[in-house]
Parts: C-alpha cells; structure tokens; sequence
C-alpha cells in the first residue's frame, strides 16, 4: 500500500476511501493535478475532487 498523508488512519474505513487515497497518491507520483485526470477521463473537475 501507498504512505498515507499525515493525520489519516492506517486503514481506510471503507473501499471508496481506500481508492481515494490510492488516486492521491497517483496524481502525488505522477505530478499530475486533478484538472488534468479531469481532462483526461472526461470528468468535470468538481467530480474528480469529490472522489478524491
């Protein structure tokens, strides 16, 4: 599993939060922000932060 970000728990509470964290950490590594996943995917922005 991926280092967590300060303050969060050491095990995701549920799956949803679990990919949260994961997409985090992939945008992290890839140096890639939410608007540019959101152009990418085809998902509004807002969306993707809310996942996030």
């Amino acid at each position: 599993m991926t280092e967590l970000p300060p303050g969060q728990g050491a095990e995701p509470a549920n799956g949803l939060e679990w990919f949260g964290r994961e997409l985090e950490a992939a945008l992290t590594h890839k140096g890639a922000s939410q608007r540019e996943l959101a152009d990418f995917t085809g998902y509004k922005e807002p969306y993707v932060s809310k996942v996030k």
